[in-house]
């Protein structure tokens, strides 16, 4: 008995909402785990760490979001072009993204490489004893740009179990840094 859509969309936002949720509680064991294995000023380094790439975070969310309005707005040239339909629009939209994901990986590697080499300035403004959470935090953004833009490509066509995965194995994959 087909049910239509609207039953499939509400399961992939239960999907996407458990893992958002499931995401979170990750990053508080992150936390947690991380306090317990680090002394005080070392877990300090951390929290200025993760505070700079939340400022980070926020440039990158917007671009998820733009990517996944512009998507969306192909309409269903986005499933076409999943569902191997090759209709002119899906062609279209595929070579959009295709050119969103170059320009996001090139862009974000400039910006990680200049921070690679502003890395000692910016530890000192931190006061950190070394670049090291500097570099790292310069591989996230390399990193996330263009995760940001392929995530915001499915979600524009309407896709959520893929970025549902995505920020499950993101949270697993920080918990296992400090495990």
């Amino acid at each position: 008995m087909n049910h239509g859509p609207g039953r499939q969309e509400g399961r992939d936002g239960v999907v996407l909402v458990v893992a958002v949720a499931l995401g979170a509680a990750l990053m508080f064991a992150f936390h947690a785990a991380a306090g317990r294995l680090l002394d005080p000023g070392d877990y300090s380094g951390l929290g200025a760490l993760v505070s700079v790439l939340a400022v980070l975070g926020v440039p990158l969310t917007a671009v998820q979001i733009a990517v996944a309005r512009e998507t969306a707005a192909v309409s269903s040239a986005p499933l076409d072009a999943i569902r191997g339909v090759m209709t002119p629009a899906a062609v279209a939209a595929m070579a959009s993204g295709r050119r969103a994901l170059l320009g996001a990986s090139i862009g974000a590697t400039a910006v990680g490489a200049t921070g690679v080499v502003a890395s000692p300035l910016v530890a000192a403004y931190l006061h950190l004893p070394d670049a090291v959470p500097v570099v790292v935090a310069c591989g996230w953004v390399a990193l996330n740009g263009p995760a940001a833009v392929a995530r915001g490509l499915l979600i524009g066509a309407r896709r959520p179990r893929p970025v549902a995965g995505a920020i499950v194995v993101t949270g697993l994959g920080r918990l296992a840094a400090v495990a």
